[in-house]
């Protein structure tokens, strides 16, 4: 009565339970919001901050690259186009201020700025080139050079006045410009294509904005492409691979959750006699994908795409719940519904109970990915949990007044003929002896896997999109893999100081071939500060005589020149400009959009990047720290750092969750069957579907990543159930059967709906779905095919049928090692040290006494078994040891513990042995104290010549040991005893000891390898007179 109120008050808690997580989940589906960003679902760690921080600065994540590209060499048809273009993309007003063209005007302004500050922009190593050009020849060289310019022999120089002897070219060859200016537009080396100018958006784009955006552009493209055949127009960057993710998931989600339903329908049309069923199967497997997205969502401020694509695993796992329920409906259609929950609530809250404290330890990890997709997958089974407990006892009720009972087809008596057909035992041995060469194989794989961390496998790019990146790339420079250095001030000047700082450590790196510098602002925004001391370089460099000479090259030539046609070159030699600060130029238009990805003025702050190329990868460790002291504050964005920590940091978190997902299972397990056995025989196979599972995985060249790994974690919350759900069947049949035939029916069917499950992810063309649904098949499979055939192994080793058992225990383990390290040791040290010095001793006195090893065999015994812990042997009614001389000495035999309890026995006494003598050590301890060996097909009779051995000994008066009944006794009953010993005795007229031996028959069973606590006790009886 007792049980049936606690049951009917823990059902209310489970239907107020049902109510809070319904209205829980309704309101978490009012706030839903989707997120497409995968850095996201990546922990925050100091690397992957500071992309972040870069993303949040230039707006990478919002800003567009548009460029037009033309088959052939037609400039004016590109720039026509590029016109077009941009009259085309401002009737959008994301694209209002888009641009194709410089103002040239400004563009002036920027050349002559720089033109004047040429003095003030070189370096200490230029003024050696400035050497040879101003040599004799040089200076004739170039005289004769502009003399043709002049007279139409060869192009004229706007600039030969300022710059004869080309000086700026020393300053302009360091750019490296991937663009020419063509009539103001920036157009590529092979001005094949043409550059559209696109500043980020003023405001960052919800996602139904970035569609409109892309939609916009993608019509923008095909009208370009109808007016202007030859010319295609390339736009990539901002959330183009967010959106195609997001597309690629939701048609994912799609698909494989109708794969899935299809299959099942498939399964259950073949397995439900009524297919009006099959609904009710689904119904907790959609009810717990609302609450888990519902849920899940409540929980964090957006729900990650790749959460929603794994929708299938939520139906595979949470439709169990109802097969069981169902199965025992239709195993027992005279019992009440709610009786049928409360006789299977144990195990299926236990299936429950697993499977959500498994995925919810995910929760600590650091990792946003697994923490979501941990509650995701836990609401959801907890949701069908609840769904499955509360409202089907109420639809089975009318489905009994509608006289629907039965429920499946003959599926039960398949798999009861099927267990029974003779070929499937041959199919057992294999697949046993299988999985033991595949875990074999395994185990050393497994140390040398690697974690493969690259974010580039995670995110989905359409065919397209890689083309057309692809193109861009080849065309404008691939930015791919390069790291950003940024620098940050509270002031442009500042700002520009910093990066001085910073550049000349890139320039050390440089000369050694250990970096390529790839972009324009180290070179072209020099600090005022580095301009003064580069002012100062030029004034010092410029000497008198050095003027003089120069002027004498030029005053001497024979072409002709007046004394004023180079006059502005010799003012600037002598009289430099002054410094001007970089400030002055910011507001200039064309300067603005050349550096609009280089220089941002945001928050009350100004930052500058430069951007990479490591060439040798071993010295970016001190590259980053000569950085980071010289500006502490730099913001360095290397995407292999960030996959770097991101991989050890994995490895770490993995490991973690393992082990805490084991430890949890460990508990319930505990909690669950007390016994250590029944622990083990549930969860050893887990750890071989582990093993298996990732040597798999090596073999076939899957390498292991960031959503794959789950799988491990998927091995141990899932393929428990199965195990447990195999125990209890063989606990209930006395393991007489494996398992019976509900639960089998069950089993197969859960199995089954959960491959199909992960299964179908196989579909999926994202990478991360792809990944894991097909490690999770091969995880699931592996764990299914553990319980089925080494589940059973393990039942028998530990549980014999039809054997009573004591219960083993953790702290079994410390008698074990103490009885295994002590006879060990002792038997070596006997063995090598204690019997040899013996022996010697004894053949120089030439006094020979086997007594002494016999003692010391005996004192062994004793210590082992009486001071080990968890240990202590008494004997009882033992006559003096002068008394026990020449008898025949006869026990009961019921374990292996037996042997080490007649050898402390307090008695001089030897015995026929029949295998141990085989064992290193111990055999030679035992012929050294006569022990008696015989062979393995040797029968022991009063007939064998052992007996004379027998006989010999008992002429020294030394007892004889023997157990009449042969060997080990299985049962309880004391077995026939055979007549050689008392044959013996008779014969040689000697008294009979009889010992007892008690507590032993569970201390160190036959076909164990534990040894449990124990207290052993020895009783001699009278002696018998022959």
């Amino acid at each position: 009565m007792n049980k049936k109120r606690y049951f009917d008050f823990f059902f209310k808690i489970l239907q107020c339970s049902f109510i809070a997580i319904v209205i829980l989940a309704l309101y978490g589906w009012y706030k839903l919001e989707l997120n497409t960003d995968i850095l996201k679902l990546l922990p925050e760690t100091p690397s992957l901050k500071n992309l972040q921080k870069y993303n949040q600065i230039f707006s990478s994540l919002n800003r567009i690259a548009i460029t037009l590209v033309h088959k052939e060499k037609k400039e004016q048809d590109l720039i026509k186009a590029g016109d077009r273009a941009i009259e085309l993309l401002k009737a959008n007003p994301y694209f209002a201020n888009v641009q194709a063209r410089l103002d040239m005007l400004s563009g002036a302004e920027v050349k002559k700025f720089y033109e004047e500050q040429m003095p003030n922009f070189l370096e200490l190593k230029d003024f050696e080139k400035i050497s040879q050009k101003i040599a004799p020849e040089n200076v004739e060289k170039r005289l004769s050079s502009i003399w043709e310019q002049q007279i139409g022999i060869a192009p004229t120089s706007s600039n030969v006045r300022i710059d004869p002897l080309q000086f700026s070219e020393l300053f302009w060859k360091k750019l490296s410009w991937e663009v020419d200016i063509y009539q103001g537009y920036l157009l590529s080396k092979d001005h094949k294509a043409l550059l559209i100018q696109v500043p980020s958006f003023p405001k960052q784009l919800n996602h139904e904005e970035n569609i409109r955006c892309w939609d916009f552009l993608k019509e923008t493209k095909q009208k370009l492409n109808a007016e202007f055949p030859g010319i295609d127009m390339i736009a990539i960057g901002g959330q183009r691979i967010a959106i195609d993710n997001q597309k690629r998931m939701i048609s994912d989600v799609k698909l494989t959750s109708f794969l899935t339903i299809v299959a099942l329908c498939l399964l259950f049309w073949g397995t439900l006699r009524n297919f009006f069923f099959f609904p009710l199967f689904l119904l907790p497997s959609f009810f717990g994908m609302f609450v888990g997205i519902g849920i899940c969502n409540l929980c964090s401020s957006q729900l990650s795409l790749l959460t929603l694509g794994y929708g299938s695993i939520v139906i595979g796992i949470t439709i169990d719940h109802g097969i069981h329920y169902f199965t025992h409906i239709g195993a027992a259609p005279s019992i009440t519904p709610i009786m049928i929950i409360r006789n299977i609530l144990k195990p299926l809250s236990f299936s429950m109970i697993s499977t959500c404290g498994a995925m919810m330890i995910l929760s600590f990890s650091s990792f946003p990915a697994y923490v979501e997709l941990g509650l995701f997958i836990a609401s959801g089974v907890l949701g069908s949990f609840l769904f499955v407990v509360v409202l089907y006892p109420k639809i089975s009720e009318s489905m009994k007044k509608k006289n629907i009972q039965s429920i499946f087809k003959d599926f039960p008596d398949f798999l009861k003929k099927l267990e029974q057909a003779k070929w499937v035992k041959i199919g057992k041995a294999f697949m046993v002896l299988s999985v033991v060469v595949l875990a074999a194989i395994s185990i050393p794989k497994i140390s040398k896997m690697e974690f493969v961390t690259n974010l580039e496998q995670f995110s989905y790019r359409s065919q397209e999109t890689q083309q057309e990146e692809e193109k861009f790339f080849s065309i404008w420079g691939d930015q791919r893999g390069k790291i950003a250095i940024v620098v940050q001030g509270k002031s442009f000047e500042e700002a520009l100081e910093k990066n001085d700082a910073v550049y000349s450590h890139l320039q050390s790196a440089a000369k050694k071939n250990e970096l390529k510098i790839d972009n324009l602002a180290a070179r072209l925004l020099p600090s005022l500060k580095r301009m003064q001391s580069s002012h100062e370089m030029w004034k010092s460099y410029w000497t008198k005589e050095k003027q003089e000479h120069i002027k004498n090259s030029f005053h001497s030539s024979h072409y002709g020149f007046s004394s004023r046609a180079f006059a502005p070159f010799f003012q600037q030699i002598s009289n430099p400009s002054q410094p001007r600060s970089m400030i002055e130029l910011w507001k200039n238009t064309a300067f603005s959009a050349l550096f609009q990805d280089s220089v941002v003025a945001k928050e009350n702050h100004w930052y500058i990047q430069n951007i990479i190329q490591v060439k040798d990868a071993a010295s970016i460790d001190r590259l980053y720290e000569a950085i980071e002291k010289a500006a502490p504050d730099t913001i360095l964005v290397d995407r292999m750092q960030i996959l770097k920590t991101t991989d050890s940091l994995l490895k770490r978190e993995i490991f973690w969750t393992v082990v805490g997902v084991s430890l949890f299972l460990l508990l319930i397990l505990k909690l669950y069957f007390v016994y250590l056995e029944m622990i083990l025989c549930n969860f050893l196979p887990l750890c071989l579907s582990i093993v298996c599972t990732l040597g798999i995985l090596d073999i076939c060249g899957i390498p292991v990543d960031l959503f794959n790994v789950l799988v491990i974690i998927f091995i141990l919350a899932l393929g428990i159930d199965y195990t447990v759900f195999h125990t209890c069947s063989y606990l209930s049949t006395g393991g007489v059967k494996s398992s019976t035939r509900t639960s089998n029916t069950s089993v197969v069917l859960c199995s089954v709906t959960t491959i199909l499950g992960f299964g179908s992810l196989v579909f999926a063309e994202h990478p991360a779905l792809y990944s894991l649904g097909f490690c999770s098949i091969v995880g699931v499979n592996m764990a299914w095919i553990n319980s089925l055939f080494i589940t059973p192994i393990f039942l028998h080793f530990f549980l014999p049928p039809d054997r009573k058992s004591h219960a083993i225990h953790f702290y079994h383990l410390i008698p074990t090692f103490w009885s295994a390290i002590g006879y060990f040791f002792g038997f070596i040290t006997l063995s090598t040290i204690v019997f040899p010095a013996i022996a010697f001793w004894q053949k120089i006195t030439g006094k020979y006494n086997k007594i002494v090893y016999l003692r010391i065999i005996e004192y062994l015994n004793k210590r082992v078994l009486s001071i080990g812990p968890f240990g202590k042997i008494v004997h009882h009614n033992f006559p003096p040891r002068e008394k026990i001389l020449g008898c025949v000495v006869a026990s009961n035999h019921l374990n292996t513990a037996d042997i080490p309890a007649f050898n402390s026995l307090p008695c001089d006494k030897i015995t026929i042995v029949k295998w141990f003598w085989k064992i290193p050590f111990v055999g030679a301890v035992l012929k050294m104290a006569g022990f008696i060996p015989i062979q393995d097909t040797q029968e022991i009779s009063y007939n064998n010549p052992h007996i004379e051995y027998c006989k010999k000994a008992l002429a020294e008066k030394i007892n004889v040991f023997f157990f009449p009944e042969g060997t080990r006794v299985h049962g309880f009953k004391m077995q026939r005893f055979h007549q050689g010993a008392f044959v013996l005795a008779c014969e040689e007229k000697i008294p009979v000891l009889p010992v007892c031996f008690f507590n032993s028959r569970w201390i160190f069973p036959k076909g164990r390898f534990i040894v449990r606590d124990f207290e052993m006790i020895a009783s001699a009886l009278p002696f018998i007179n022959t």
